[in-house]
Formats: C-alpha cells, sequence, structure tokens
C-alpha cells in the first residue's frame, strides 16, 4: 500500500490499554494487515500483564508495525485514566494525535486525508478533522468471528456533522446537550488535546460522563471541527464493552456528575472569555457560566432527554434498538447479506456518498479486518 509517509510521520496513535488482551492482539494485526504508516504510543494500565505478554509474544506476527509500550499503574479510577492519558500525551512530539482503544480500527487513507486538511489549515482555526464512525459487531460478541454488523453511528441526539461556527460560545452552545459527542477519537492537534487532558487531572474530575463532555466542548471552544465525506474508523465493537442499562442514571444520581459538572462549566467559561477578551474579569466568567449552565438546562427538554435516555437503554433495554435508524444506509439489505457479497456490491452504498477512491481504501480496511478477525491463530488458546 503506497501511503504519504511525510503525512503519515506527522500523527501518533495513542493506543490505549485497559484487559482485553485478545482485542488487543487483533488490534496489531489488523495494523499489520493494513501496513499501518503511523507510529503507536501503547499506554497500558490494565489490572495484570496479560496485554503486555501477548504484544511481546505476538512480536513477529507484526513485524511491520512501529510502536512504543509504556506501562502505567492500572486504571482503578477514572482519574488513574485520565493521568495515564496526560502523561501519555505529554511525551508525543508529532503534531497530531488519535486516539484508538483496542476495538477501534482506523482506515488509514481516510486519516491521512484528515491530516492533510489540518496541514492545509495555516491559521490554525480547526482542531480537530475526522470522517465518520462505522459500528460494526462480530459473531457471539467475540474478539474472533464473522462481522455480522455494520452501520454508520448516528441517532436522534448523536449528530454526524461539522462544527464550524467562529464565536467559541456559540460552538460549545451548539453542543448542548449531547450532540457531537465523539470529536475526542478524530484526528486532534495534539498540543490542544493535552492541555484539556491536564485540567482534568488538575481538577480531579472522577466522573466519566463529565470527562467526555468536558473533552468534547472543550475541544469545540479551542477550535473548529471539520467532518470529511468519508469513513475513517470503525469504531467500538457493540456488545463488548461495561455499559448497563442503568449506567446513566447511576452516574447522575449517585455518583459526582453535579458538581463536577459545574466545575467544567467553569472551565469553560474561563476559556470562552479568555479567547474574547485577555483582560477579562471573573464577573465576565461568571455571567458566562451562568449562560452554559443554563442552556445545558433548557436543551434537555423530554423529547431531547427521552432520546438520550431510549440510546443509553434507559427506556428500553433491548440494545438492538439503539440501531433501528442506522440501517437505513443500507437501503433495505441487512448488514450480514450485505458483508457476505462485499467483492460483489464492492460498497456501492459508498460509492453514493464518497468518493471511489475512499470506497476503496473502506473495502481494503474492511477486508483486512475480517481476514484477521476471522480466526484466531491456532497457536493462541482463547481465554
Amino acid at each position: 500500500m503506497n501511503y504519504d509517509r511525510n503525512l503519515a510521520s506527522k500523527l501518533t496513535i495513542l493506543f490505549l490499554l485497559k484487559g482485553r488482551p485478545l482485542f488487543t492482539l487483533r488490534y496489531f494485526l489488523y495494523m499489520e494487515a493494513v501496513k499501518c504508516p503511523f507510529h503507536i504510543l501503547i499506554a497500558d494500565g490494565s489490572m495484570d500483564e496479560e496485554n503486555k505478554k501477548i504484544i511481546d509474544g505476538n512480536k513477529h506476527r507484526f513485524s511491520h508495525v512501529s510502536f512504543k509500550y509504556l506501562r502505567y499503574p492500572p486504571d482503578n479510577t477514572i482519574l488513574d485514566f485520565e493521568r495515564k492519558m496526560a502523561d501519555a500525551l505529554s511525551k508525543i512530539d508529532t503534531p497530531y494525535v488519535m486516539w484508538n482503544s483496542n476495538d477501534d480500527f482506523p482506515i488509514v487513507g481516510a486519516m491521512l486525508k484528515c491530516i492533510d486538511y489540518l496541514e492545509q489549515d495555516k491559521k490554525n482555526e480547526f482542531v480537530a478533522c475526522c470522517g465518520q464512525f462505522h459500528l460494526f459487531a462480530l459473531k457471539a460478541n467475540k474478539p474472533f468471528g464473522v462481522i455480522t454488523h455494520l452501520s454508520s453511528f448516528h441517532s436522534n441526539y448523536y449528530k454526524n456533522g461539522n462544527v464550524l461556527l467562529s464565536d467559541a460560545k456559540n460552538r460549545v452552545l451548539s453542543q448542548m446537550p449531547f450532540k457531537f459527542p465523539f470529536i475526542q477519537y478524530s484526528i486532534l492537534r495534539t498540543n490542544v488535546f493535552c492541555k484539556i487532558l491536564q485540567q482534568l487531572v488538575e481538577n480531579n474530575i472522577t466522573d466519566s460522563m463529565v470527562s467526555e463532555f468536558f473533552i468534547v466542548r472543550s475541544l469545540i471552544c479551542n477550535g473548529k471541527y471539520n467532518e470529511l465525506r468519508t469513513i475513517s474508523l470503525l469504531f467500538s465493537q457493540l456488545f463488548t464493552s461495561i455499559w448497563t442499562p442503568d449506567f446513566f442514571i447511576k452516574k447522575v444520581l449517585l455518583g459526582n456528575f453535579v458538581n463536577e459538572h459545574k466545575t467544567t462549566m467553569k472551565l469553560l467559561a474561563e476559556q470562552i472569555v479568555q479567547s474574547s477578551s485577555p483582560n477579562s474579569t471573573q464577573a465576565n466568567v461568571t455571567t458566562v457560566q451562568e449562560e452554559l449552565e443554563s442552556h445545558f438546562v433548557d436543551a434537555l427538554n423530554p423529547k431531547t432527554l427521552g432520546s438520550f435516555l431510549r440510546f443509553q437503554s434507559i427506556l428500553n433495554s433491548q440494545y438492538i434498538l439503539r440501531l433501528r435508524n442506522v440501517y437505513q444506509l443500507f437501503k433495505g439489505y441487512l448488514a450480514n447479506r450485505y458483508l457476505a457479497n462485499l467483492s460483489k456490491y464492492k460498497l456501492f452504498i459508498y460509492l453514493w456518498f464518497y468518493s471511489p477512491q475512499q470506497a476503496k481504501h473502506l473495502l481494503q480496511s474492511i477486508n483486512a479486518f475480517q481476514k484477521v478477525s476471522k480466526h484466531l491463530p491456532d497457536d493462541i488458546k482463547e481465554k
């Protein structure tokens, strides 16, 4: 595969680990299959040494992948995770970074287009660039098996699209309450992302939802976000996370959500005021903070909250119902039938929206993923 090595050298993949060693093996087998041109920095916060063992024991299987392994204390808390992430980011010297977990599979050609877009942004107006994300599932929800589902990530409250407003405050308001939630998995400017993680650590943010909300809002507070018409990531294997139907309720009612959310609103207000007037006063910050908090509450109308809770399995515990809208992309073709005929259809549905070259990149990546994920290597036992 002929990649632009100069562009590729400008990005580091931050690969955050905690457990799931077979997922880690699959990730590196995929990266070998697509001849990944990016350097990967591994930050391992696992509870045991299984990830290190499976990486060390299988280096011969991904000998063309450039990576460095860093061991961190176990991620017992969200704050441990944030400390690990902030420290790892501080060690990255490329201008761009992309955060991967071991069930994320980047489409290399699309990533290079995103890097090129940010390189052309001479005024540094954009802090992030990415294509669309596609969810996937494997048979029996295991790390190795046949792909049974592939769909775009979109719902009544998760929105795709650009964030192009010129004013920092309006960009943050446009995100309220839950829109554009996964910008943090885009190609990001490293210096901005590093600063955001340091703020989370310095302010002892321990709630995972508050942390995610702040990362997204702070990113778009710092700059614009562009979404290219391409698919850049097979994202987050379905049915394999720790998410439970009562996760959201527990977080908001039993955790530190309210107090920590207020803390991050103040941090955002300070950023917004500082960006518009370096000589701002505390009164200005308080006014903006009150506006942000008021807008967040107003945006939580019954319709919006209902859509959010349905997506989180609060109002309906059947996970698959969260995906009812995304099947429209396939115009009636079920995912397993579609994927069983990849060579015949050659992703024709994507050709309606994207260039043939991008469809080719996606096809190559899906084929590479299916090739390495279909069977566990014979000499490795599944636990």
